[in-house]
């Protein structure tokens, strides 16, 4: 039949080992989350600056606020993960509330039971042990004594071998005897008795060691729990730390300043061109008025067809109104409205 204490022992090992697992893989799941926290941020600001802002530049404030916002995120997230990577420095105090039934087999109620049995079981070890020390010391003596005595009769036998007739050293030597037989004896009973202090003491070690695996399994699972308690509280404020990020990158993505372009007009119109002195110089053309056909450019520096008028040849030219030098003014055409098809229709018929 098994042992119930070695079956208890499986069974408190087993969740110990489920659970410093689970602790594993949680920390391996929070240093993933803070990588990924810390390099999306890092993506967005490298990747913003390497594209380039074009001639306008960025907007500082844009810029500052989103990398400040960005960059707070993310330490938010990878301090809180980072709290679940580290060591947990535990003590009998953070254990005082620790629910000793999550460990199948052990007899204690609460970890207060459980820390007066070893107070007892190492008190009462480091006195029978000192109480074996001493007795080994008294066995040692004793045999020590017996030993010398013994050493003693028999000198006195050998004496008396060559002198059986002498009456005193036969009396001597059964005296001897006598006495070395007694130390002998004594030297066995003090032995006996370090043997049975060493025993005693053995047995409380036994069962400090038992007491101390115990309160190593508590530990353990204590500190796995903290595990998954700072796991789920980082949880909940990364939610915060990846609000943080993506207002961050946001402010980056906007930060760019877009210069304006001007405005192209690529339809073709009639325009009526009024060239000044330098406008008449450039196209060789004494005239005030022109008539052109705009077939582009700008409203600063539309590009013209010039009709040929009089002397004045048709050529192509970007007619400039505005700096460096202006050539003159350009006015569009004004479209001639058509009458509409019913009132077309009323007009014939009215004939």
């Amino acid at each position: 039949m098994a042992d119930p204490a070695s079956a208890a022992d499986a069974g408190a090992d087993a969740v110990v080992d489920d659970a410093q697992s689970a602790a594993s893989g949680i920390r391996q799941a929070a240093k993933w989350i803070a990588s990924a926290l810390a390099a999306i941020p890092a993506l967005g600001i490298v990747g913003n600056l390497i594209k380039g802002p074009g001639d306008a530049g960025f907007n500082a404030p844009l810029l500052f606020a989103g990398v400040i916002i960005a960059a707070a995120g993310a330490y938010l997230g990878i301090y809180l993960f980072s709290r679940v990577l580290t060591p947990i420095p535990l003590g009998d105090v953070d254990l005082a509330i620790f629910d000793m039934s999550h460990l199948p087999g052990q007899p204690f109620q609460s970890y207060v039971d459980l820390s007066v049995a070893l107070a007892g079981s190492r008190d009462a070890y480091h006195r029978d042990w000192h109480a074996a020390e001493k007795a080994k010391v008294f066995s040692d003596s004793a045999g020590a004594e017996a030993t010398a005595t013994e050493n003693f009769a028999s000198q006195l036998e050998a004496a008396l071998s060559n002198d059986t007739s002498n009456a005193v050293l036969k009396q001597r030597a059964a005296d001897a005897r006598k006495d070395a037989d007694l130390r002998r004896a004594l030297a066995t009973e003090r032995a006996g008795e370090a043997a049975a202090a060493d025993e005693q003491a053995t047995i409380w070690l036994s069962q400090l060691h038992g007491l101390e695996k115990i309160r190593t399994q508590a530990f353990q699972l204590q500190a796995s729990t903290e595990v998954g308690s700072r796991f789920r509280q980082a949880q909940l404020w990364a939610i915060v730390a990846t609000g943080l990020v993506a207002i961050g990158v946001s402010l980056l993505a906007i930060s760019p300043k877009q210069k304006p372009e001007p405005a192209a007009t690529s339809a073709v119109s009639l325009v009526t061109i009024h060239p000044n002195q330098a406008g008449k110089d450039a196209l060789g053309c004494q005239l005030d008025t022109l008539y052109a056909i705009r077939t582009g450019g700008t409203d600063a520096a539309p590009e013209v067809i010039t009709l040929p008028t009089g002397g004045c040849k048709a050529q192509r030219v970007t007619f400039t109104t505005q700096s460096p030098v202006p050539l003159g003014t350009v006015e569009q055409a004004t479209p001639v409205p058509l009458p509409s098809p019913s009132a077309s229709a009323s007009a014939s018929t009215s004939h």
